[in-house]
């Protein structure tokens, strides 16, 4: 994996509507464009469904280029989302099963995915081609123990959103 740092810069566009839609921009660095793209789509997506909620990109650790990380957050409720380009499926299919039996994932059906596990507290990981997806929704942020259908839920909205947003190709 390149370990180029990259920087990203995150604006606020006026559409036609009137409504200020937040794109991701990529300045310096070697992220890819297939990344880039997704997450621009991703953070339109949910801007455009959930207008009430609030986003924040949040930049990678030094040395993680191919790595999108976005927050979002209304009232109490908060959801991140971590997005992984890997070089190829079967280095994604590798690190996603690596993780999931290192931190005890339950595979489960996939939903928006390949493959896809939970994990206690509030956690579900997917694959998607060569794209691995980590979404963590908590009702409560302060509360570990929240209601498990509703966070569920949640998590099923993103799921969608970001594979959506990863689109077929």
């Amino acid at each position: 994996m390149n370990l180029n740092v990259a920087f990203l810069l995150i604006v606020s566009v006026v559409n036609s509507l009137g409504a200020q839609t937040p794109t991701v921009y990529l300045i310096d660095g070697k992220k890819s464009a297939e990344l880039v793209n997704i997450e621009n789509r991703l953070v339109n997506s949910v801007q455009n469904k959930l207008p009430d909620w609030t986003h924040e990109a949040i930049e990678p650790m030094k040395g993680s280029v191919e790595v999108g990380i976005h927050h979002w957050k209304l009232n109490e409720k908060v959801v991140a989302v971590t997005i992984i380009r890997f070089s190829s499926v079967s280095e994604a299919q590798q690190s996603i099963r690596s993780f999931a039996a290192n931190k005890k994932g339950t595979a489960e059906p996939p939903y928006a995915g390949e493959e896809q596990y939970s994990f206690p507290y509030h956690r579900i990981l997917f694959r998607k081609r060569q794209l691995t997806v980590y979404i963590d929704a908590r009702l409560n942020v302060a509360d570990d123990v929240g209601d498990a259908d509703e966070e569920r839920q949640l998590f099923l909205q993103f799921a969608s959103y970001v594979s959506d947003a990863i689109g077929d190709n």
